[in-house]
């Protein structure tokens, strides 16, 4: 029996967006609704990344909350760039043995590592480069034996082909430059493929997040009761900016606002909000991550990753 660890399932695409005539108008940060929480600040003074800490592994008998802490969020240099690497969907790959066979995490930081003092023109490029080695040592992994299928997982999404394993998000300095980008590997009847996943850094996607939509409309668009202890003066700038641009969001906003959203999703109220049919457990320890043209990749203090 094949059985995954994930940090996703049954992901739906529901934008936080007002309907206009002439296309969506974003009146706050944009959610994809999945179970896990990530959140992808865009401050004024650089990137914040922050992110659940739950793992868990899917198997017959149901799904186990294997770890609290798991790292979802890596760091990834080279020549003139400095990248935050995120995680979204199944991290690692089991044998039918029930034994690891291919852990994405590790294998982005090898492949980063392989092509270190390469120059990357962007994002894309970087991305381009290192999950053709990722495809290749998959590729490898299978034809070798330790894995047999690669697992089977829910329909694509609208637009999308095949089974999504597992979503990659890049949010860095390339060149003095920020950019952001989105990859998914996935399948189409056993054949490994990788392709682009949203995620832009165009003025109206300053913010991404992925969890509960639900919650993040309730923290960052009402004054609902239930989320009022995240509900601060940070959250409130972030909301603003998508209907005042120029509203000015510095790195500690960023950070309080994606810690905020991280907490709401795993607060009990989180539960009431979705309900039971449409509830998956978020929490964990949060780790958040920051990216500055100045200080490069960073940790923030009391949020880096701790032993597992």
């Amino acid at each position: 029996m094949q059985v995954a660890r994930e940090y996703e399932t049954q992901e739906r695409f529901v934008p936080y967006v007002d309907d206009h005539p002439d296309g969506p108008i974003l009146i706050g940060p944009l959610c994809i609704s999945m179970p896990t929480a990530l959140a992808h600040l865009f401050s004024d003074d650089g990137f914040v990344i922050a992110a659940d800490g739950f793992s868990i592994v899917r198997r017959a008998d149901g799904p186990t909350i294997e770890s609290r802490r798991a790292q979802k969020i890596v760091h990834l240099s080279g020549i003139d760039r400095d990248v935050a690497c995120a995680f979204v969907g199944i991290g690692t790959l089991f044998s039918d043995a029930g034994e690891p066979a291919f852990d994405f995490t590790a294998e982005c930081v090898k492949a980063a590592q392989t092509i270190r003092s390469r120059p990357t023109r962007d994002a894309n490029d970087f991305a381009s480069q290192i999950c053709l080695l990722v495809q290749q040592n998959l590729v490898a992994v299978k034809r070798g034996g330790s894995l047999s299928r690669y697992p089977r997982t829910e329909p694509p999404r609208l637009g999308e082909s095949g089974h999504t394993m597992v979503r990659i998000y890049l949010d860095g300095y390339f060149n003095g430059q920020p950019f952001r980008t989105g990859i998914r590997f996935y399948h189409v009847d056993q054949e490994l493929a990788w392709g682009p996943a949203f995620h832009d850094l165009g003025r109206s996607y300053k913010s991404i997040l992925t969890g509960s939509d639900r919650v993040a409309r309730l923290l960052f668009d009402t004054e609902d009761p239930r989320l009022d202890k995240y509900r601060t003066d940070a959250c409130r700038r972030v909301a603003t900016r998508y209907k005042h641009p120029d509203t000015v969001i510095t790195l500690q906003d960023a950070i309080e606002a994606a810690r905020n959203f991280i907490a709401a999703c795993s607060d009990p109220a989180a539960l009431e909000i979705e309900g039971k049919d449409n509830y998956h457990p978020i929490g964990g320890r949060i780790h958040i991550a920051t990216v500055t043209p100045r200080d490069g990749f960073r940790w923030v203090p009391g949020y880096e990753p701790a032993a597992q």
